[in-house]
């Protein structure tokens, strides 16, 4: 695009000689109005002309290739200006390469010594080898350091790539969702910004390996050789330079968040201990006020994925809890012989409710879909009484404390998922105080209810673990230590 602009004049003239001799054969009129042949006037002359022409056209990428980086450099911002607007952008990280490379070119034999003086340390390269986890460690800590600012992707960058490729933010990043984030990455680094990031690594050898550094010279050495292979995919370096636009575009959004909370009167520390789902009541709350819809339908928009990430959060930690309550292994969480004893009541009144629905038939072995549907409705209608009833204060101190020993025993058997379904239910626990309301604990009685009395309810929904003793009088068990 550029060397066709450099020649423009000479080959446009180049044409028009073209198009005198392809009009003129050589017994035509001469072109100057002679009257004589063209072969006898001006045929020898406009040859010299056109032979001259092409001597003084200069082939472009020769022109180029006989320049200094310093020379070329300028050549090519001079000519970007001629860039039509919609190469502009291309352009311009070609000019800026250009001149990355002439600060190269200029520094060479300074990087050249750095790189050779680095040769007597290998022993730290050495224990990088048989150390992979602490190199990455150290490569993260690196490139979180101001100096390297210059090669961070930016928030804005990692938002748009992020939202080209369909990826939504959270707190925490699963491995499922590292595909997605490997696409992002490509969008962000062509060709241009690898040559451009092993230039600028080269650069900053020097005064690391003058500074004694070895250490993390050795990793800018290694990441500038990386760099500039596309065979490399997403290098330990593109992670680093990542998670900085990340970590930006995090903060930026919840600085967002903060500031539209402290606007509707919501305090940070209250927001702080407010879930998901009590923040998205918050809002549909307000949103009866005229002034404040105005408010929160300007931040929806700015936010479109706010709600839905708020429902998404509820559903997850509500999964989690759902998880957790069938585990086998979780039986210390369930509730006591003691606490089954104030079930009897709520036992009564629901065989009250089931006999009147039964109309004084006997129940069947196999339910209807109708009777089933009846007797589960009637068992959560009375599950938060039965919560409310159970876990006193005391009571529910007893439960948090044999939840964060549940959740240590796991952390320690690096069971990941037993130990996030137990923080999910810690988390409810500590968002929502009234039992009556609590997800977790209206799970354990509604559990405790449906294993409770077996002959009273026939096909009951039944746990994924092995029900308790049916009952109608509860028995102490055998041994004190079950209670």
């Amino acid at each position: 695009m550029i060397s066709a602009d450099i020649s423009a004049k000479a080959i446009r003239k180049l044409n028009q000689l073209k198009t005198v001799n392809t009009k003129l054969g050589r017994n035509d009129p001469c072109h100057c109005g002679s009257g004589k042949k063209y072969k006898k006037c001006h045929l020898e002359s406009d040859a010299q002309q056109e032979r001259a022409e092409r001597a003084n056209i200069v082939d472009p990428y020769k022109a180029m290739d006989a320049m200094s980086p310093a020379q070329l450099a300028v050549h090519l911002r001079k000519m970007a200006e001629f860039v039509p607007q919609e190469n502009r952008a291309q352009a311009a990280k070609s000019v800026a390469f250009a001149e990355l490379f002439a600060r190269y070119e200029a520094r060479k034999p300074e990087i050249h010594a750095a790189v050779e003086a680095l040769q007597a340390h290998r022993q730290e390269l050495d224990h990088f080898a048989s150390h992979p986890a602490e190199f990455i460690d150290a490569l993260n800590t690196l490139f979180s350091e101001e100096t390297f600012a210059p090669l961070w992707f930016s928030a804005e960058e990692v938002e748009a790539a992020c939202e080209q490729v369909g990826y939504s933010p959270v707190e925490e990043i699963s491995k499922a969702q590292i595909p997605t984030l490997n696409a992002a990455i490509g969008q962000l680094v062509d060709s241009t910004r690898r040559n451009c990031l092993t230039v600028e690594l080269f650069l900053r050898l020097p005064e690391f390996v003058a500074a004694g550094r070895f250490k993390d010279a050795w990793i800018i050495n290694i990441c500038a050789t990386d760099a500039m292979q596309p065979d490399q995919g997403r290098t330990p370096l593109l992670y680093s330079l990542f998670q900085q636009g990340y970590e930006a575009w995090q903060k930026k959004r919840h600085d967002s968040l903060r500031e539209f909370f402290q606007e509707m009167g919501l305090t940070p520390d209250t927001l702080k201990n407010c879930s998901p789902a009590q923040i998205n009541e918050w809002i549909q709350t307000n949103y009866s006020n005229p002034e404040s819809r105005v408010k929160i339908e300007a931040f929806l928009a700015a936010h479109p994925n706010f709600v839905s990430k708020a429902d998404d959060s509820l559903r997850r930690t509500d999964e989690d809890v759902d998880w957790l309550l069938d585990q086998p292994d979780a039986s210390q969480m369930a509730l006591t012989y003691e606490d089954k004893k104030l079930l009897v009541p709520f036992v009564a009144e629901i065989e009250e409710q089931w006999m009147a629905f039964l109309k004084g038939r006997a129940p069947s072995r196999e339910l209807s879909d109708s009777e089933r549907e009846a007797l589960v409705n009637f068992m959560y209608q009375a599950t938060p009484r039965i919560a409310a009833t159970v876990f006193t204060p005391p009571r529910t101190h007893e439960l948090e404390a044999a939840l964060r020993q549940y959740l240590q025993e796991k952390l320690e058997a690096n069971q990941v998922a037993a130990a996030r379904a137990a923080q999910s239910a810690l988390r409810q626990l500590a968002q929502e105080p009234d039992p009556a309301k609590n997800t977790y604990l209206n799970g354990l009685c509604f559990n405790a209810l449906r294993d409770f009395p077996r002959e009273l309810f026939p096909e009951a929904p039944k746990a994924d673990h092995n029900p308790s003793p049916a009952f109608q009088t509860p028995e102490p068990p055998a041994n004190p230590a079950q209670a």
